[in-house]
């Protein structure tokens, strides 16, 4: 195992392995160019990008990004020769645009990610045409609120929103804005049997003994200050209480299946229910309401009809008593519901019933509007109700709500994608004999997979996902366990995860310091077998800059030393291709300059200073100065030595 801060006198001492820190190709670059020149630089371990899909056609030389399908079979021959000759090791890049869960209108496009998941496909069989090692692939989740992690040393961003889809048809169907006012009505889970014979769960209303009424969370014994609670607040008490055990209605480590959103949004939509109800309730008594007073009043034209004798169109005086007691009843109750006929209107008088003529003509398209309208609303009301009852009821046995964050789902597609690919992997290397890992990669904290649990549990997943894909051809659990790793590993972007820093809580009694809490975490996931490629750039914390490592305030040296305690010897990319300092050399030697590898670590054998490198040391015998050492070449050549002649790929001249 190489120690970083070993001291050799020779950099291409047997102990020194330059295969464990590498560069990459950009896609605009021809792969075997980008190879060539790679190589010349001193690189052992090169990762080459490739394009999103649809450029395959892209001109060579015009400068756009190349995809796998524009390499043809010769290409990837030369390749593969061209680092086996040099012996390198050869990883790939998948481009950032393919998505295992891209976000259509309605939630995940089905129909996208068939394409993208066709060129990841693609791109594995070009990773096995070259012999590469690994393949890295991101895992560009949905966007999540901050808060909805359930990190309290993250500070939250506010007015976010969470998405919601229908498990049943995979479509977003709800949206709660964070900063939305929510009552909670508390909650305890009742276990039942329906009338078809299924199991089934609901969650009934706890009762307030006292006020007779529903018992509802309030601030204060949510620990929240403030008289309302929001739908972020909701989210975060109750991921608090399910880390905890101690999530209200459910026991022990059956409430680790959910997410505080889970939650929060079982109880909204319990509230929703009790709130749809009290709408359906009002519109259906208004509409029952004005349908019996037409019915006193009668249609025009009809048998007995009070509204015709009212307004003239038949004389009151033909009726028999009978039917003028029956009319004056009508009439009378009318009056009792409010109804106005006006001051002059005597039911028992038929003479003064002419007086309400325009009137009642006015009141009955009225009372027609208004009984069509509110039946119209008592059925959006049903409707709503019936829908919110549905949310809350699944088939799935393990998830008992229909309605799930749009980043489970979300989760489930990418985890199905890994352990797809990880398959076609397993079924190519049947051919090639050699074992091509997929290694799915955190992004930027806006996406779900980017925090460091997040990543642990998609890898997990699509561990155990690929493990019943394989049951058929590997009998053994063991085996399956141990192919999973050798087929899915986490590529940890340290700058990535670093670009959690924006979020970073830095008050607070007992917060710890980012660059540990980093460290920290890179340990655990290194320590449980999660990581298995690592990827080196710099920035200063707020965006993606790819700076050459050590030009920002990403504690690479410190995260990767971590790593290492556990994963021994493991591929190190540097990406940092940005910057002033944008030679393609800069990635391999910036990155020897920071790790402090054999080649720059000459301090302690040569007599100098901890730290010193080859330009400032001095020997024992005669404090003779030296200089950059011979096989210094290219890029890797200091700028203090100009020579007046170069070959396009830098190398100095004689």
């Amino acid at each position: 195992m190489v120690r970083f801060d070993s001291n050799y006198l020779n950099a291409m001492d047997a102990r020194y392995y330059p295969s464990e820190l590498g560069t990459t190709v950009a896609p605009m670059t021809e792969a075997q160019q980008g190879v060539d020149a790679q190589l010349r630089t001193g690189a052992k371990l090169i990762e080459i990008n490739v394009a999103d899909p649809g450029q395959a056609f892209a001109a060579r030389g015009s400068g756009r990004p190349i995809p796998s399908a524009g390499y043809g079979k010769e290409q990837r021959q030369e390749i593969k020769e061209l680092a086996q000759v040099n012996k390198a090791a050869l990883t790939v890049h998948s481009g950032s645009s393919t998505s295992m869960s891209p976000l259509g209108q309605q939630g995940v496009d089905a129909y996208q990610r068939a394409r993208n998941m066709d060129e990841l496909r693609a791109n594995v069989d070009f990773a096995h045409d070259i012999g590469a090692d690994s393949i890295t692939v991101h895992v560009i989740g949905t966007p999540r609120p901050i808060q909805s992690i359930g990190d309290t040393r993250l500070k939250p961003e506010g007015l976010d929103r969470y998405d919601f889809v229908d498990m049943k048809t995979g479509k977003m169907v709800h949206q709660v804005s964070g900063d939305q006012e929510v009552r909670l009505p508390i909650l305890d889970k009742v276990d039942y049997t329906d009338s078809t014979g299924k199991k089934r769960t609901r969650y009934n209303y706890r009762y307030d003994p006292e006020t007779k009424g529903i018992q509802y969370y309030t601030p204060d014994t949510m620990g929240f200050k403030g008289g309302s609670v929001t739908f972020d607040q909701a989210a975060r008490f109750f991921e608090e209480k399910i880390k905890i055990g101690q999530l209200p209605g459910f026991q022990g480590e059956e409430s680790k299946k959910y997410t505080g959103a889970d939650i929060a949004l079982l109880h909204y939509l319990r509230q929703n229910e009790v709130l749809q109800q009290s709408e359906y309730d009002r519109w259906a008594a208004q509409s029952e309401e004005r349908h019996k007073q037409l019915e006193l009043l009668g249609k025009p034209g009809q048998d007995g009809a009070l509204i015709d004798y009212i307004t003239g169109r038949k004389n009151p005086n033909s009726l028999t008593a009978q039917q003028l007691r029956e009319l004056t009843h009508k009439a009378d109750t009318l009056m009792n519901k409010q109804f106005s006929f006006g001051s002059s209107f005597d039911p028992r008088r038929p003479e003064t019933w002419s007086s309400a003529k325009e009137r009642i003509n006015e009141q009955y398209s009225l009372l027609e509007h208004e009984q069509h309208s509110a039946m119209e609303r008592a059925a959006n009301a049903w409707g709503s109700l019936k829908q919110t009852e549905d949310y809350l009821h699944s088939d799935d046995k393990n998830y008992p709500l229909r309605l799930q964050p749009l980043t489970k789902f979300a989760h489930k597609q990418n985890v199905d994608g890994i352990a797809d690919l990880a398959y076609h992997s397993y079924q190519r290397s049947k051919d090639t004999g050699k074992k091509v890992m997929i290694n799915p990669e955190n992004i930027f904290p806006k996406f779900y997979g980017s925090h460091p649990d997040e990543l642990r549990n998609v890898i997990q997943s699509s561990r155990r996902e690929f493990e019943q894909k394989i049951a058929h051809d590997v009998s053994d659990k063991k085996k399956r366990e141990s192919m999973s790793e050798e087929f899915i590993g986490a590529c940890f972007d340290v700058a990535h995860a670093g670009m959690w820093r924006r979020y970073w809580e830095e008050e607070g009694k007992g917060k710890k310091n980012f660059d540990d809490w980093l460290a920290d975490q890179a340990e655990a996931l290194a320590k449980e077998g999660i990581i298995k490629k690592v990827h080196v750039s710099d920035h200063f914390g707020y965006e993606d800059d790819s700076l050459p490592p050590g030009q920002g305030i990403v504690p690479l040296k410190k995260v990767v030393d971590r790593i290492r305690k556990y994963e021994g010897k493991i591929p190190i990319i540097s990406e940092g291709f940005g910057g002033p300092r944008s030679q393609s050399a800069k990635q391999v030697t910036e990155s020897w300059r920071l790790f402090n590898p054999h080649v720059y670590n000459q301090a302690t054998v040569l007599g100098g200073e901890a730290g010193e490198t080859w330009d400032k040391l001095h020997y024992f015998d005669n404090n003779i100065r030296t200089y950059t050492p011979h096989f210094l070449a290219g890029d890797a050549v200091p700028e203090m030595l100009q020579p007046d002649f170069r070959t396009w790929e830098e190398l100095p001249l004689e």
